[in-house]
């Protein structure tokens, strides 16, 4: 296999697969009288503002209109009294809306959005704790279906969803079992005899420090454009998934099945090259999935192919890319740690609605039906959600690939130091990548906000390398790759002559 520079396109594509992390959005449902049915509409609502009942209200608040339509300045002629506050989105800030409604005795506040998506109205943390009030938001539409039908009482509440629905645990298996298996098949030569078609099509690149630091301030110039460009970019990117999903599904292909087929005449094609007709065959097989994918992306079951495409990719790019030591994944990691921190939970205070840039840009930025297929989805198995559209847990490529990369290169440095029978760091690192999910969930449903992957990923998988390194006394080789040659041996410690001789 070829070692080529990390800035190629598979490097490219690894930049985007970093910078989505999954997330949840804050929902709730507002529900009314509509004809004398109970008609439910979704709703998005600020964790930091009073919380919301989980049970359905006994009975209805009233709903007036906010005068001004923005709410943006106190009419002390309003009687809000006991009602909850219909104000358009736009002109002030949240917390002003709210701070305004309250004073004027609201019950509650739902912001109208001005575009048919919604997310929770939010601002300054400090700021609305002194909003005691719920501050919630609807969709234009939904909005304005109130409205045309005259519905003057409403409930809002955000009912509490299954501890423990089935598909976490299949996100588990699946996120657990692409760790193991890609740094399996990164350690493993491909089976069968090397033919003309395969053995170049897996170049390993070697990230190194300074781009290993390039792929994080990728990441975080990628997701900052993506939040101001999102209706642009987002079918870049599509574009972009279509086409890593097919080389992955190709090079799959030519590796494992290429030496069970005769590679057939072989022409040579203007701006292609020479082409044979297996390599053609594979080629059209390879380039119809995704354009399948794609032509029905907005069907619920596209998940499942979603999710194969996004599998193929993952596992293409650990076979692909290597860690040479832990510091460098140790740098990553923590970098990556940090960016998921700032971008989930410190955005809101700077961003002009209070929105978190990465949750903005996970669920589908400002009113695009489209979102970036660089995520696993699992649909929740019951949901009381399901008037906001199918409800999935979703995980991030890169909450995979990083934590990935390491199980790899700890598997190679198993193989590499003889660690793999009593000592095996590829089973202790994987085991933390599992636990460190279970965290995630955990943190997930306790916290009932968006979590970020890596915030429990990171200590659980990196600390108990670096631990069980340090209790081995064989940290200096996990730190600096397993070709390390120390200066000065001390002659009274066997093992680390034992390591020494081994390398």
């Amino acid at each position: 296999m070829k070692r080529k520079s990390p800035l190629t396109t598979h490097s490219i594509f690894l930049v985007l697969m970093l910078v989505i992390a999954g997330t949840n959005a804050n929902r709730a449902l507002f529900e009314a009288k509509i004809q004398g049915k109970l008609t439910s509409f979704c709703a998005s609502y600020n964790y930091d503002s009073s919380a919301l009942p989980n049970k359905m209200p006994s009975t209805a608040t009233q709903l007036v209109y906010s005068i001004p339509s923005d709410g943006c300045t106190i009419d002390n002629k309003n009687n809000y009294t006991g009602s909850f506050v219909l104000i358009n989105r736009g002109n002030c800030s949240f917390y002003e809306k709210a701070i305004i409604a309250q004073n004027l005795g609201a019950f509650g506040v739902i912001i109208i959005n001005n575009s048919s998506d919604i997310f929770p109205p939010q601002g300054n943390e400090t700021e609305f704790s002194n909003i005691n009030i719920p501050v919630a938001m609807l969709s234009n539409g939904d909005a304005k279906t109130l409205r045309e039908l005259n519905i003057n009482q409403g409930i809002l509440y955000a009912p509490v969803t299954g501890m423990m629905d089935p598909n976490i645990f299949v996100t588990l298996i699946i996120a657990t079992s692409l760790v193991v298996l890609g740094s399996i098949w990164a350690n493993t030569d491909a089976s069968g005899p090397v033919n003309d078609e395969s053995s170049d099509v897996t170049p390993v690149l070697e990230i190194n420090m300074k781009v290993a630091i390039l792929y994080v301030l990728g990441a975080c110039v990628m997701l900052v454009v993506l939040y101001f460009l999102y209706d642009f970019l987002v079918y870049i990117i599509i574009g972009i998934f279509c086409l890593g999903s097919a080389s992955g599904i190709y090079t799959i292909m030519i590796t494992y099945l290429g030496h069970k087929f005769p590679s057939g005449t072989k022409k040579k094609i203007k701006y292609v090259g020479t082409l044979s007709v297996k390599s053609a065959i594979f080629t059209v097989i390879s380039l119809i999935i995704p354009l399948i994918w794609f032509c029905i992306r907005h069907n619920f079951y596209s998940f499942i192919l979603q999710d194969f495409l996004g599998i193929v990719i993952i596992l293409l790019v650990m076979q692909t890319v290597r860690l040479t030591n832990i510091k460098i994944s140790a740098i990553m990691l923590v970098l990556f740690f940090f960016y998921d921190i700032f971008f989930v939970f410190i955005t809101p205070l700077f961003t002009k609605n209070g929105e978190s840039i990465m949750v903005k840009v996970a669920t589908g930025g400002s009113g695009s039906h489209e979102t970036i297929p660089l995520t696993l989805m699992v649909p929740r198995f019951s949901d009381p959600y399901s008037v906001c559209g199918a409800s999935f847990s979703i995980l991030g490529y890169g909450d995979i690939v990083l934590p990935g990369l390491l199980v790899s290169f700890c598997l190679y440095f198993d193989k590499r130091m003889n660690t793999w029978q009593k000592k095996s760091y590829f089973v202790i690192v994987s085991s933390a990548y599992f636990f460190g999910l279970v965290s995630t969930y955990i943190g997930l449903i306790s916290l009932k906000m968006a979590q970020p992957a890596l915030l429990y990923l990171v200590p659980f998988t990196l600390g108990s390398v670096l631990f069980f390194g340090w209790k081995r006394n064989e940290l200096r080789y996990l730190w600096y790759g397993p070709d390390y040659k120390p200066t000065y041996i001390d002659s009274s410690n066997d093992e680390f002559l034992i390591h020494s001789s081994e390398s």
